[in-house]
């Protein structure tokens, strides 16, 4: 108590009683000779495992089919490497040059009013929607009609 008395504040002091509570809780008593002991509670066992470390470092991840449909399918590897970076929004336009500090033209070369993300370039850009309108048409694939995409 004696190291906090100088700066003594609301929250500080808030935080003060909700260790000590903490403190209560857990029945701790300092005056005890047994040693602690680590239990890791990821393992029936309590013993560490690096399978588990590794498996609760991507809980919650969500799970993308994206490289089964990118990395399997009949392409030239250009293509599918092209693809992959998309998708993981890692192509270079001048929003991540902008990032960087590299020089670029800051606006989309193809219609010159918005910022060059990879979402204006290919879903937004009039242009992008012009030739995706064509290769509907061209394919007779609805499904490539931007005006049918949500």
């Amino acid at each position: 108590m004696r190291d906090i008395a100088y700066n003594l504040n609301h929250d500080l002091l808030s935080e003060f009683f909700k260790l000590w509570q903490s403190i209560e809780a857990a029945n701790f008593n300092p005056d005890e000779t047994e040693e602690d002991s680590i239990v890791w509670t990821l393992e029936k066992s309590g013993e560490y495992i690096a399978r588990s470390a590794y498996a609760v470092q991507f809980a919650g991840n969500i799970i993308s089919n994206h490289p089964a449909l990118i990395w399997r399918v009949w392409a030239t590897p250009k293509c599918k490497y092209f693809i992959s970076l998309l998708l993981q929004n890692r192509l270079w336009t001048a929003a991540r040059l902008q990032l960087r500090g590299w020089t670029n033209n800051y606006f989309c070369a193809l219609c010159e009013r918005n910022l060059e993300i990879v979402y204006h370039l290919f879903f937004e850009c009039p242009f992008s929607l012009a030739v995706w309108h064509g290769i509907a048409l061209w394919s007779g694939c609805s499904n490539l009609d931007t005006s049918s995409w949500t």
